[in-house]
């Protein structure tokens, strides 16, 4: 009986143990997670906000596929890659249309492919963004090359 109760103690001591170790890191876990996220939305805001400051150089027309380099004058070299390691897409759809074309809440810039937890980073046309909490989003078309860090 005795060795039994030993055998108890010690193993109820080493799942205390472990138990506690997953508990203090889980809280780390998320704050990461959480900070990545204000992070990717900052990023996708600058982008946004980069694509409006480009269109009202030109003329109120986005860039063209061809002009997606001259983007990264209008932002800060750290800004167009997300720091969960996902790369940011433009969508297709507005190539070159003109500001005044598109609606105001049309997605212009988002992550390819969203290495954060239930959800996406959205930048739209007006330069807010928008946290999408589910990631199945419809498609959006987005450029077909890369530009400097910015997605095929």
């Amino acid at each position: 009986m005795k060795g039994e109760t030993w055998f108890w103690l010690s193993f109820i001591a080493v799942y205390s143990a472990v138990m506690f170790i997953a508990c203090e890191a889980a809280p780390a876990r998320g704050k990461k997670e959480e900070t990545q996220r204000e992070a990717c939305l900052s990023n996708v805001g600058a982008i946004a906000l980069a694509v409006r400051a480009y269109a009202k150089d030109h003329g109120g027309h986005l860039p063209r596929e061809e002009n997606l380099a001259e983007l990264h004058a209008y932002a800060p070299a750290d800004v167009w890659k997300c720091p969960a390691g996902s790369v940011y897409a433009i969508n297709a759809a507005v190539l070159g249309a003109s500001m005044e074309s598109i609606d105001a809440h049309t997605p212009v810039v988002c992550e390819r492919i969203s290495r954060h937890l239930n959800g996406t980073a959205v930048g739209c046309a007006d330069g807010h963004v928008q946290w999408h909490w589910n990631p199945s989003l419809p498609p959006v078309p987005i450029w077909p090359r890369a530009a400097n860090g910015m997605s095929k």
